[in-house]
């Protein structure tokens, strides 16, 4: 930085930023310049002969000719613009009565001060403030904005290009200076790729044409007749280039590197408003869909205040608690929700402000009182910091978790009837082999045992020995049907219906009823596991009949389509009420209810139809597809 300097003229002394930026005239009573300092012509870039005997308002250019004529008192100031060469500077003129010290009378003193980058400065205050008022009232891409520009920085037409996807710059507006005189302009709809505004937009910063040529020779006033000297400058979000602003004037107009440096922040400024501008958008769009889930989940959703005002119900606890939301919201929560719900909300409030569940949400399962029922509820709250961190409301989501707490109940409940019912087919297998395959083998061996002692009676041992076969032949139809029963071993080699059929031949035969098996589609045989499911359930429904049905025929009817097996089992017999049956509270065993449940777990449906004294019928229907393990 150059020292301050000071130019002295009799007793008055000037002083000014630097040497090389003040120059010291002294003018006469019209304003002609007698003398004139190295500096006035080193600022002004003319020999020093040339402006002594020349007005000072000629010596500047003319630009200064509504200044004011010099006043014999008080200094006079006046700011003008002073083209120098190809480039302009701004300069401020002090006029004041010199010292007379014997000299001529009217004698005046001008100080002229080069204070360019005090209007730069300035400028580009000026401009980013206006654009920035303009940016909160008005599109950031509209014709104003383009004004703006001209205007300011003395330009006489100015255009707006969008980058499309096509990767082009395409027009969208136009600001020509009433005042200018230009002729209509060419609307281009694409700039071309030599034109400035595609220079910029490839070069992503700020580009000056001083000619009105491009960089291959060819003129490129891009539409804009009659125009000399342009700046074009990028609008850049992130790596993203949105448009480009080009600006036009009549006249040549040197490079000037404020201007450039200008031009580029209003870029940046421009393109951050819109980056707020699409980030607010988004933000809406988010808070729209967040509070369309929010609405639309089935949990019950509340905001309150910690000081009890409730800011925000979902529609699901709006219809569960039975209140308005636009008349519930501001108002206290206790004055709006049921007491029971309300008391214990308030609780859970205060636990989570004062306890250290400021961060994790609080659990709670709550019962509640709710459409003449007790609901269970599963709670979580968590507070809601404001600025400083500290909870300014709290968030509670409440979860019915009834019809789930039921099923667990009747998952426990099916749980120990599938163990007792375990137990049972254990002692009734225990049973069966004490009482039929081990009285038979004990039978045999006590008449083996007479016939080894009494070998003298020979018709006697003939005999014996004959009705031991027959007991062995019992012992062998008991095994094959405790094992039958178990598993028959048919199910792997013949199939489903074929086992079916054998086991309805023999079922019927000990029942004493008809039973029917038939079959439709094209056959397809289930999984392994889903096909032994299959055999077992047809074998507990025809169990079923014999035991409660009274009937004397028993239909079996099995038909196949392309994804489904569908299984009916019909009977002539007294029939009885299939909401007892399935009720989880009547059932002792492996009943309907439990064969409903295991048939929902395959992804299938059981369906019952069945009146007193009209007959049963029973259908199952499940997906072919379906594989279990087991």
């Amino acid at each position: 930085m150059v020292a301050p300097h000071e130019a002295r003229y009799g007793e008055r002394t000037v002083t000014g930023p630097s040497l090389a930026s003040v120059g010291v005239a002294v003018l006469d009573a019209s304003g002609t310049i007698r003398s004139a300092s190295a500096a006035l012509a080193r600022l002004l870039h003319r020999p020093l002969a040339e402006l002594v005997g020349r007005p000072l308002r000629e010596a500047l250019g003319g630009v200064a000719a509504d200044g004011p004529t010099p006043a014999p008192s008080d200094p006079a100031h006046y700011d003008t613009r002073v083209h120098v060469g190809d480039s302009a500077l701004w300069v401020r003129v002090t006029i004041a009565e010199a010292p007379r010290d014997g000299g001529p009378a009217g004698t005046h003193l001008a100080v002229i001060e080069d204070i360019s980058e005090t209007r730069r400065t300035e400028q580009r205050e000026r401009v980013q403030r206006a654009v920035a008022e303009l940016l909160s009232v008005a599109s950031p891409l509209g014709e104003e904005m383009l004004e703006l520009f001209c205007r300011e920085l003395g330009w006489d037409a100015g255009r707006l290009w969008l980058a499309s996807r096509a990767q082009e710059l395409r027009f969208m507006q136009l600001w020509v200076h009433p005042d200018a005189g230009l002729p209509e302009p060419h609307r281009t709809r694409a700039a071309a790729r030599d034109s400035l505004a595609a220079r910029a937009w490839v070069a992503r910063r700020p580009v000056w044409q001083s000619e009105p040529t491009t960089p291959n020779g060819a003129a490129d006033r891009s539409g804009l007749d009659g125009l000399t000297s342009g700046l074009a400058f990028p609008i850049v979000l992130d790596d993203e280039v949105l448009g480009v602003i080009d600006l036009w004037g009549r006249t040549k107009r040197a490079e000037e590197p404020e201007t450039l440096a200008l031009a580029a922040n209003v870029g940046r400024q421009i393109a951050q408003f819109i980056g707020r501008r699409r980030a607010e958008v988004a933000l809406r769009g988010s808070q729209k869909q967040l509070t369309s889930i929010i609405d639309n989940t089935p949990a019950l959703v509340l905001v309150t205040h910690v000081d009890g005002r409730l800011l925000r119900l979902n529609r699901s606890a709006e219809a569960t608690f039975g209140v308005d939301r636009a008349s519930a919201v501001g108002r206290p929560f206790r004055d709006v929700l049921p007491e029971a719900i309300a008391t214990s909300l308030a609780e859970r409030i205060d636990e989570v402000v004062a306890g250290d569940t400021k961060t994790d949400p609080a659990e709670s399962v709550e019962r509640l009182p709710l459409r003449n029922e007790l609901r269970t509820y599963l709670a979580q709250h968590f507070a809601l910091p404001d600025g400083t961190a500290q909870p300014y409301a709290v968030s509670s989501i409440l979860t019915d978790i009834t019809d789930r707490e039921r099923a667990e109940h009747d998952l426990r409940l099916l749980a120990g009837q599938v163990s007792a019912a375990d137990d049972a087919a254990r002692r009734k297998l225990a049973r069966d082999i004490h009482d039929s395959i081990g009285q038979t083998l004990s039978a045999i061996k006590m008449d083996l045992g007479r016939a080894l002692r009494e070998p003298e009676r020979h018709d006697e041992l003939v005999a014996t020995l004959a009705r031991g076969v027959g007991l062995v032949d019992e012992v062998i139809a008991q095994t094959r049907t405790l094992t039958f029963d178990l598993y028959p071993a048919m199910l792997d080699d013949l199939g489903l219906v074929p086992t079916l059929q054998s086991y309805a031949d023999g079922f019927g035969a000990a029942a004493r009823m008809g039973v029917t098996v038939t079959e439709s589609g094209r056959r397809r045989e289930p999984a392994t596991a889903l096909r032994n499911y299959l055999f077992r359930a047809v074998k507990e429904l025809l169990n079923n009949v014999r035991k409660h049905a009274n009937a004397s025929q028993v239909l079996v009817a099995v038909r196949f389509t392309e994804s489904r097996i569908r299984i009916l089992v019909a009977d002539d017999g007294d029939g009885f009420d299939p909401t007892l049956a399935l009720s989880p509270q009547k059932r002792t065993g492996l009943g309907l209810a439990d064969m409903r449940q295991h048939v929902a777990f395959l992804g299938g449906e059981l369906h019952i139809d069945a009146e007193q004294s009209r007959g049963t019928q029973v259908i199952l229907e499940l997906p072919l597809e379906e594989r279990i393990d087991g």
